[in-house]
């Protein structure tokens, strides 16, 4: 796979709807990008980026459209009317044109994507299932309501799209979906043919500089949400233990009361040892983000829900592309992906010591760094890589449409 845009046998016009905003889920901007690449003409029905800046596809066959209307959270039946606004303004929208098919992403989308479908005469619509919605979860009344018209509207589906195969067993399971419903396996992973931009690849270096750190030997990054779920400030609680010339560079976005915690931990390094970036930076420059760190790390505290134990995160997959050995947590889906392909470590973040002695290992041993490294990259274009994951949804997709004449 080159990443070059493929030539698909008819092109067609597809709605992407989301209630959330594209900038922080670059499933849906790949979702998007991809379609593109294949000829679709794609226009994308989505919520606010906000605090986020706008994002703005650079692709021209690509359109967006905003919903900003503001969330209401004053009890169950303020969160079912704004539900409601937000359905009622994607049918107006999905009325003015003709598309082939609609794609809903989450439960809020597909409800939306299923209503607007009735309206319009029964456009086949898709589900693409980014996070898992179980009911023991789900226990308000709202979204008891919820998760009764995600299962049902998924079931009317075409097909449905989920990460991997954990997360099939699971929607299946969950949403009582027949055996004959076709269900595709898109990784939550970037995509193959875009790479880092020029200029970009020493950005972490850059910021390191800009704090007194120079030329350290090896830095771990993580980059995502800064939270407890992450478990950031365990990483950086253990960056005393690491071997010299290691740094931490934590980059995302959380509470001011969770990053001034992690600033309270670098502080007590001096040089610094521990660098926390909360710049946006756009979908397009992550690449050159990764592509400047030699170690990836993302760990996750267990809460014992589906989205924990049932996942592989889009930041291994962004790690993998770049050739980071990457140090997760000792989870089945994660070992999966990462020690089945020799990508790096999985560990028990909860045993202490044992942080500081998956980065010792990596940073120390050269053969076994470059061994992981090499595997990493491999298995993500190989097996992880987005566009090749996508195709067979796609394919399907272009099937369909050569059965029938659809107005471009």
């Amino acid at each position: 796979m080159d990443g070059q845009p493929s030539q698909s046998r008819v092109a067609g016009r597809v709605c992407l709807i989301a209630r959330v905003g594209v900038a922080p889920r670059p499933d849906i901007i790949c979702c998007a990008k991809a379609l593109a690449q294949r000829g679709w003409r794609v226009d994308v029905l989505a919520g606010a980026d906000a605090p986020l800046p706008e994002y703005v596809f650079p692709e021209p066959a690509i359109a967006i459209r905003k919903w900003r209307h503001p969330s209401l959270d004053d009890g169950p039946l303020g969160r079912l009317r704004n539900l409601a606004d937000f359905c009622r303004w994607v049918m107006g929208e999905v009325r003015r044109e003709r598309y082939a098919y609609l794609i809903g992403f989450d439960p809020d989308g597909l409800i939306a994507a299923g209503l607007a479908s009735r309206r319009c005469g029964g456009t086949p619509f898709v589900y693409y299932s980014l996070e898992l919605y179980t009911e023991a979860e789900m226990r308000r009344p709202d979204q008891r309501l919820k998760k009764l018209a995600e299962r049902w509207f998924n079931r009317r589906a075409i097909a449905s799209v989920v990460h991997d195969e954990r997360r099939e067993v699971v929607l299946r399971r969950l949403n009582g979906l027949d055996p004959a419903h076709r269900l595709f396996r898109v990784p939550n992973a970037p995509l193959l043919g875009e790479g880092a931009p020029p200029g970009c690849t020493d950005y972490v270096r850059r910021r390191l500089a800009d704090q007194g750190v120079e030329r350290p030997q090896t830095v771990v990054l993580y980059h995502g949400g800064l939270g407890d779920l992450t478990m950031v400030a365990e990483i950086a609680e253990s960056v005393g233990d690491w071997p010299p010339g290691c740094v931490f560079f934590a980059h995302g976005w959380g509470s001011a009361e969770y990053i001034g915690r992690l600033g309270a931990i670098a502080a007590r390094h001096r040089p610094p040892r521990v660098v926390v970036s909360t710049e946006f930076l756009p979908f397009e420059e992550l690449d050159g983000l990764t592509a400047s760190a030699h170690v990836g790390i993302a760990l996750y505290r267990d809460v014992g829900t589906p989205n924990v134990f049932e996942m592989a995160s889009g930041k291994l997959y962004q790690y993998m592309k770049h050739g980071l050995p990457v140090i997760t947590n000792d989870f089945p889906n994660l070992r999966a992906v990462v020690e089945r392909h020799g990508a790096g470590l999985c560990i028990d973040p909860t045993v202490p010591g044992s942080i500081a002695a998956a980065v010792r290992a990596l940073a120390v041993d050269g053969a076994r760094y470059g061994r992981c490294a090499e595997a990493a990259r491999s298995a993500f274009a190989r097996h992880f890589a987005y566009e090749p994951n996508f195709a067979p949804l796609a394919e399907m997709l272009e099937e369909r449409i050569g059965q029938r004449a659809v107005a471009v």
